[in-house]
């Protein structure tokens, strides 16, 4: 999780693109930025630490490293892959190299923490694995190449033994670190989170003609856009634009269009008390059972049962 003015996208290869990302919001077919690792990490493979921010910004990237994130304090989006969510207190996940991720909190008057354990993979090498005590670890790293979310019930049982690594040092930090992870990979309770489609190397060619689209239709995600409509943003014609689009997010228009409303209704249910039916029109929805409908599609739970773990009863 890195830094930054959290007003801004901090995917940015240069100015005039810093420029153009600015409004930027959601990151689906945006080529992720590699974050290189700090010293730390060069020099003992495994760093914990802790990160606090009014808000968390933008940052869509991808490591080497394999990361354990534990949300203490704020609200959010959490994005792995191709998987959105809202996060809250409790968020533990794990990332594993080369997954593009990020945390984002927008417009929180409230402090976000979290703290973050960072490691190389080559900490548990292949023939450390294959020793039956380190198979559940073995099995724990694979699955995380796709990100890992753990229930809440785990994240309360482990966070203050994560939270201990950051003042651990050399073979004491990697024994706990080893011991974390092997509890972790004994809690059936955990969700996989990335689909197995998933890949964010695509051609700077057609990652240029995805972010207009998705860019255009995240910023207008409350209006009645048309296929035909993102179809001349991206310069191809209806059929086409169908074929391409598809293969790019694994969506059909319509049902990427309705995650984006999606997305903006679980915003405007974490940090706003508009009524649900407010919501629903803001957000494009003609009527109140197609926004219930889409919602329970896209999240399995209602749009009251949603906002209900982070506010009182409406």
């Amino acid at each position: 999780m890195g830094e930054g003015d959290p007003r801004l996208v901090l995917f940015i290869q240069n100015q005039y693109e810093f420029v153009i990302y600015r409004e930027y919001r959601y990151p689906f077919g945006m080529k992720p930025a590699l974050e290189a690792p700090d010293s730390t990490l060069k020099t003992t493979g495994l760093t914990a630490f802790e990160r606090r921010d009014r808000s968390f910004a933008w940052n869509w990237h991808y490591h080497s490293e394999m990361e354990l994130t534990l949300i203490q304090e704020g609200h959010g989006t959490r994005l792995v892959g191709d998987h959105s969510h809202a996060y809250g207190p409790g968020e533990l996940v794990l990332i594993g190299p080369a997954l593009p991720h990020t945390w984002f909190s927008e417009h929180s008057s409230v402090c976000n923490r979290a703290v973050v354990v960072q490691f190389r993979r080559e900490l548990f090498p292949e023939a450390l694995q294959q020793l039956s005590q380190f198979a559940p670890i073995a099995q724990l790293l694979h699955d995380a190449h796709r990100g890992i979310h753990f229930s809440r019930e785990t994240s309360e049982v482990t966070g203050s033994r994560l939270c201990r690594l950051i003042d651990l040092e050399g073979i004491h930090r990697w024994l706990a670190l080893a011991e974390l992870l092997h509890d972790l990979a004994s809690e059936p309770k955990r969700e996989i989170l990335a689909s197995s489609r998933y890949q964010h190397r695509r051609s700077h060619q057609l990652n240029s003609r995805l972010e207009r689209v998705t860019e255009y239709l995240e910023q207008h995600c409350g209006e009645d856009i048309s296929l035909s409509q993102a179809a001349r943003i991206a310069g191809l014609t209806p059929n086409a634009f169908s074929r391409f689009f598809h293969k790019m997010t694994h969506r059909t228009f319509t049902s990427y269009r309705n995650a984006c409303r999606i997305r903006e209704a679980c915003r405007l249910l974490d940090e706003t008390d508009l009524s649900i039916t407010e919501i629903a029109f803001a957000c494009g929805f003609g009527n109140l059972s197609n926004f219930h409908r889409r919602f329970r599609e896209e999240k399995q739970i209602t749009p009251r049962e949603y906002r209900r773990p982070y506010r009182p009863p409406e």
